[in-house]
């Protein structure tokens, strides 16, 4: 596997493993979006939401991340971070605390915390950790690349910008003709998930990389792996 942060790649990787398991994380997404629902409860609904969140996206990742690698994957297995819920909570929680608190601070601080902290929440379920060991090993998995993936996810940003100028249009154009919204629903349905689906492969993809890239595993591609299996 490619070690490198280069833009394309990546960006094809991502869309090649949407197209390919986009079941698995339209669910996913969805449960996640239900978790966020009980902060609308008073009182107990925003610590409902703080304790599924956290787990729903470790088994988000997780599932998707078996997926890429060829493995055999249910759709229980969105459920994983239940299995380790304490961790689960604890690393998204601490994970985005120091972020916010980054940048309360200045801003480019809360930048370095996000990018440096990346792995941490597929290291919940990819290694057996405890939590501080997670985001210690999580920030040395990213010394040195801190800058690519600033650069990368920059990149990304205003490409994503770009593709979601048309839902921005299309609310605009609804402010001014309310009727249009239902022939519109699909539009926004198939753009928003697609976005976020691709979203959650580019975040795959670079952590693959910054994992061989770490070890120095000498990882192949599955079409290489079966030309040097023929020879």
């Amino acid at each position: 596997m490619n070690t490198s942060l280069d833009f394309q790649p990546v960006i094809q990787e991502a869309i090649a493993q949407t197209k390919a398991h986009w079941k698995f994380a339209l669910l996913a997404i969805l449960l996640t979006a239900l978790a966020q629902m009980p902060t609308a409860l008073p009182l107990i609904g925003p610590l409902l939401s703080l304790v599924m969140i956290g787990p729903l996206r470790v088994g988000l990742l997780n599932t998707l991340l078996r997926t890429n690698r060829g493995e055999a994957a249910t759709y229980g297995d969105i459920f994983c971070g239940f299995k380790r819920w304490w961790k689960s909570c604890a690393v998204f929680i601490l994970v985005s605390l120091m972020t916010v608190i980054g940048f309360i601070l200045l801003v480019v601080p809360g930048i370095i915390l996000a990018l440096g902290l990346l792995p941490a929440i597929f290291l919940v379920m990819d290694e057996d950790l405890g939590i501080m060991d997670t985001i210690s090993k999580a920030w040395d998995m990213t010394k040195g690349k801190k800058t690519d993936l600033f650069v990368f996810y920059l990149l990304f940003g205003l490409i994503m910008f770009v593709c979601m100028i048309p839902l921005i249009a299309c609310m605009a154009l609804i402010e001014l003709m309310p009727i249009l919204i239902l022939p519109l629903i699909p539009l926004f349905l198939v753009v928003g998930f697609g976005l976020g689906i691709i979203a959650y492969n580019v975040q795959i993809a670079i952590y693959e990389r910054l994992r061989t890239a770490y070890y120095g595993l000498d990882l192949i591609e599955p079409a290489e792996e079966e030309a040097t299996a023929e020879l």
